[in-house]
């Protein structure tokens, strides 16, 4: 990697930010962040150990762990 694509990345991540930023968007909880890394985690490691290719476990995994957080957080909090 050189610097100009590392240069490239930081002005792209500080303008999404910066976007994201004007348009209101909140951070995540800190439990919801770490609950969807670890979801991510497992899922590509279980995926990569199935024999499934790296690309399409990432894709998976990032798919699933979204799916799988989102749910929990939509349905964790319902009074019975």
């Amino acid at each position: 990697m050189n610097l100009e694509n590392a240069l490239l990345g930081l002005v792209f991540g500080v303008t999404l930010c910066l976007v994201a930023w004007r348009l209101g968007v909140r951070r995540r909880p800190w439990r919801e962040a770490l609950a969807a890394t670890l979801v991510y985690v497992a899922l590509s490691l279980s995926l990569l150990a199935a024999g499934v290719g790296a690309t399409e476990s990432i894709t998976i995994a990032v798919i699933g762990s979204a799916l799988l957080v989102s749910a929990w957080r939509r349905f964790a909090h319902r009074p019975a």
